[in-house]
């Protein structure tokens, strides 16, 4: 019996990753055809053409890249607004898988971007998926942009340029510590904000919250929330404990501070 109920268990967990992964597929397959530029029309088709090595930088630059941690995100996302399971499933209907199939599917402009656009729309509404992919290629349009862009190195240089700072401005003698424990760079949020926390928050009701809130605010909010993460009272006090000779000690008290700032999972270091 015992068995049995295990064997449920990771069938609906395979189940579970296989329809995130599709919809991760649909969300990058679709940013790709977002990204390019240009219409139906002959002369801007034969300009794009003339362009076409400037135009293939362009594209490269602008395409969605996935990032570990994109996966926690889509899920979260998922997991508010994907609705009933579907039985289809994506692999076998997004461009470049099954050809021959696809081939016979797709319309005859399927050259043209708006065309292919609206057949990813058609495979995403299919899956009942439309409003979590509209969503997610929205957000990677705005607010995650920075950590779907080839490299972390704009967001990283946010990051230098706001935490520390911010932290100072706030509790001196935080930052004070975290200089003298040679922590100059704030790698430890890393995860806090391309994931908006859903990688080390381990409540999903509360992680939906913040999701709610970031969604609504400057896209660089969940930065602020990261500084307002480190000097909260307790989360300080718990930081401050580490000697500053044990460089280590400091950075996973850093980086585990969101991990017992809930209920779920909750465990008092004091």
């Amino acid at each position: 019996m015992r068995n049995k109920h295990r064997k449920r268990i990771s069938q609906l967990l395979k189940k579970k990753q296989r329809r995130l992964e599709d919809y991760l597929n649909l969300v990058l397959v679709l940013s790709y055809c977002s990204s390019k530029k240009g219409g139906d029309d002959d002369e801007e088709l034969k300009l794009m053409e003339d362009n076409s090595d400037d135009n293939d930088v362009e594209e490269e630059r602008e395409r969605l890249c996935y990032y570990q941690g994109f996966h926690d995100v889509g899920s979260i996302i998922l997991s508010a607004l994907g609705g009933a399971s579907s039985s289809h499933s994506s692999s076998s209907l997004l461009p470049g898988n099954n050809d021959d199939k696809h081939a016979q599917q797709q319309p005859h402009t399927n050259n043209t971007n708006s065309s292919k656009k609206k057949y990813i729309m058609a495979t995403a509404s299919a899956m009942n998926l439309t409003l979590p992919t509209r969503v997610l290629l929205r957000l990677t349009q705005t607010h995650l942009h920075d950590a779907t862009k080839s490299n972390f190195h704009s967001l990283q240089s946010a990051l230098q340029l706001i935490i520390l700072p911010l932290t100072a401005s706030f509790d001196p003698q935080l930052h004070s510590h975290l200089i003298n424990c040679q922590i100059t760079e704030p790698y430890f949020c890393l995860s806090w904000v391309i994931t908006w926390f859903s990688h080390d928050v381990r409540d999903t009701e509360l992680v939906k919250r913040l999701y709610d809130f970031f969604i609504v605010s400057h896209p660089l909010m969940s930065v602020y929330m990261s500084v307002a993460m480190m000097i909260h009272p307790l989360n300080r006090i718990e930081v401050l404990g580490v000697d500053c000779g044990d460089f280590a000690g400091v950075h996973v008290a850093l980086a585990d501070l969101p991990k017992n700032s809930s209920c779920v999972g909750w465990r008092y270091l004091g």
